[in-house]
């Protein structure tokens, strides 16, 4: 995630951007680990007495009752990093693994991402295990007659194991299998609703007998933004 410094002066972004806003405005820590590999505490309280600007800009997005629960949660956020980084800078800035607030961020930020696309793209059945060992697809859905899709959602920068075929063939192979047995998926899985819907959309040959046919579900990577609202860091 590109982390940056919003500067102050800026017009405070609209509702649209108050998700993103939530991480990027947190960027304050992401700026200290991208400042130097080693923060100290010199750079720790540098960036910590940007604070008091930043809860400001968090009052002027929260006056309006649409960004309320938004601003409550950055709020809960921004506390809980200040006393990560307060913590740190007892330590003399050694932070590892997941008390790296970039690690923080980018995960938390990229799971805010997946439910958005979840509820964009209405998602019968969203990142449930069951079709295979080893993963689970994203977002299993179908929209109508020969329509029914296998979407991954990643990041725009995204680099790493292509799994979306693996996903692709286990759904269609699951609920293919399902139909022929006459039996409904699992409650995970969308249960009896989510079986008739596909054996009603989604079927190869729906003139052949269900016990001699299959389902096919198409594929697709639909892609992200690592972050909606960028931060610059402080030289």
């Amino acid at each position: 995630m590109t982390a940056a410094r919003k500067n102050t002066t800026a017009p405070i972004p609209s509702a649209t951007t108050i998700q993103g806003e939530m991480w990027t405005s947190g960027g304050f820590a992401v700026c200290i680990f991208r400042s130097t590999a080693h923060p100290t505490p010199a750079t720790i309280d540098a960036v910590l007495a940007r604070l008091p600007a930043l809860r400001t800009t968090q009052q002027k997005l929260g006056a309006k009752a649409k960004n309320r629960d938004a601003i409550a949660a950055l709020r809960d956020e921004m506390d809980k990093q200040e006393g990560r980084l307060k913590r740190l800078k007892k330590k003399n800035g050694d932070w590892r693994g997941n008390n790296n607030p970039a690690i923080q961020f980018t995960k938390t930020f990229g799971q805010q991402a997946h439910d958005k696309l979840a509820r964009d793209y209405s998602c019968n059945v969203y990142d449930k295990a069951g079709y295979l060992s080893g993963g689970r697809p994203d977002c299993v859905v179908v929209k109508g007659k020969n329509d029914c899709w296998v979407y991954e959602f990643k990041p725009k920068d995204w680099a790493g194991t292509d799994r979306l075929a693996d996903y692709v063939a286990a759904v269609s192979s699951y609920h293919s299998a399902r139909m022929q047995r006459d039996e409904e998926a699992s409650s995970d899985l969308g249960g009896r609703a989510f079986q008739n819907l596909v054996e009603a959309n989604c079927r190869v040959n729906p003139d052949a007998p269900k016990k001699n046919d299959k389902v096919k579900f198409d594929s697709k990577y639909q892609s992200y933004d690592r972050c909606t609202f960028r931060y610059q860091c402080p030289e």
